[in-house]
């Protein structure tokens, strides 16, 4: 039986395969950023930038909190190791029933 991760697997891989998605979610590792912050470090406009963070937040990557007026994201690790162990269980359970 597969486990069941945090987000599905196509939520995850769809979140994982953009080039900015990427640059977000390295940025968000080391700090929490809010949209105007990340816009000073990626080349997209702000709404590009809330698009992808959507994206991120509804694959379950990327949490947020709000501060004043300002929301603030970072990368939910577990998630991530969540997702990514979701994916290796697939392909190992599949890869054993074609030997």
């Amino acid at each position: 039986m597969i486990k069941e991760t945090c987000c599905s697997i196509e939520d995850f891989t769809k979140a994982i395969g953009d080039n900015t998605r990427h640059k977000i979610l390295v940025l968000l590792q080391e700090n929490e950023m809010n949209g105007n912050e990340m816009f000073n470090y990626l080349d997209v406009s702000q709404p590009t930038i809330s698009y992808h963070l959507a994206i991120l937040k509804r694959a379950g990557l990327v949490t947020s909190r709000r501060k004043g007026k300002y929301i603030y994201y970072h990368t939910n690790q577990s998630c991530i190791v969540d997702c990514c162990d979701g994916i290796l269980n697939r392909f190992n359970i599949h890869l054993q029933g074609i030997k």
